[in-house]
């Protein structure tokens, strides 16, 4: 079963009729171009004023993925008061690196010029993915370069949540396309990451599964230790228990899910101090 089908399955699962005052918005431009790649959909409480702002990436591996994968997540998190924006991307190998994280970019950018119109705060922004999309997150809170070319500033983010991310594009570049970062070790470096840690990175939520591979787990924990050594605020590192690299996304919306409890938590706590 293939990750659309699957995450549809699990929407299925518990209840797919849109709840009772939650407006959903598809397929909202982020750019001026004319893309389907670089369009948005928008989850948010009916009469929402002044509510923090998820920006939430999806996965697959900048292969493939898509928008609609998020939508039990933005329904969730909608429900629990949280205006939730979740981007596509451009693909490989249509494009290579650094076209998806631009577009990560330009998406936040947008959520921030646009956040009150569907009744966010910008000033309580959270970045968020799943696998790639968690490692796009990273970059973003990690890297200013990016967001500043689309026109924000990375201290605009309050945090960032990877869930099941990866953080060091030399451990995996070689089992990838070369169409996604190319052949150059020398970018590979620079894509990472872990390349760009300083003290002005903001609060991270690093979520991963007890299932998920070795490396996959060595990632997180690794960059747990890394954000530490460089005096960043206190990363909160939780392996998620009784979950795998697809589960630990796709049951978010479950009641009382680990990971969903933790990113509530995670949003509360970096969003709440603001008057």
């Amino acid at each position: 079963m293939n990750e659309l089908l699957l995450a549809m399955a699990m929407m299925l699962a518990v209840g797919s009729a849109t709840p009772q005052r939650l407006t959903i918005h598809h397929d909202i431009a982020y750019t001026a171009s004319h893309d389907a790649r670089q369009t948005l959909d928008v989850y948010a409480p009916a009469d929402a004023e002044g509510a923090p702002l998820l920006v939430f990436i999806h996965g697959g591996g900048l292969l493939f993925g898509d928008k609609a994968l998020v939508a039990h997540v933005g329904q969730r998190l909608a429900r629990e008061g949280i205006v939730t924006m979740a981007p596509n991307h451009r693909l490989s190998p249509a494009v290579s690196h650094p076209s998806h994280i631009e577009d990560a970019a330009a998406a936040v950018a947008w959520a921030l010029k646009n956040a009150s119109t569907f009744g966010a705060d910008p000033r309580r922004l959270i970045v968020a993915g799943h696998s790639s999309g968690g490692y796009l997150a990273a970059l973003l809170a990690t890297d200013a370069r990016w967001l500043a070319a689309a026109g924000a500033d990375r201290q605009r983010l309050r945090g960032a949540a990877p869930i099941s991310g990866f953080f060091h594009v030399p451990r995996l570049a070689t089992e990838r396309p070369k169409s996604v970062w190319g052949e150059d070790r020398e970018i590979w470096e620079q894509a990472s990451p872990a390349a760009h840690i300083d003290p002005k990175v903001p609060p991270m939520l690093l979520l991963y599964a007890d299932g998920d591979d070795d490396a996959r787990k060595a990632e997180n924990i690794d960059f747990a230790a890394a954000l530490r050594k460089a005096g960043t605020a206190e990363p909160r590192l939780i392996e998620v228990r009784r979950r795998d690299h697809r589960t630990i996304f796709h049951t978010l919306n479950l009641p009382d899910d680990e990971s969903m409890q933790a990113l509530l938590d995670f949003i509360v706590t970096h969003t709440a101090d603001l008057p």
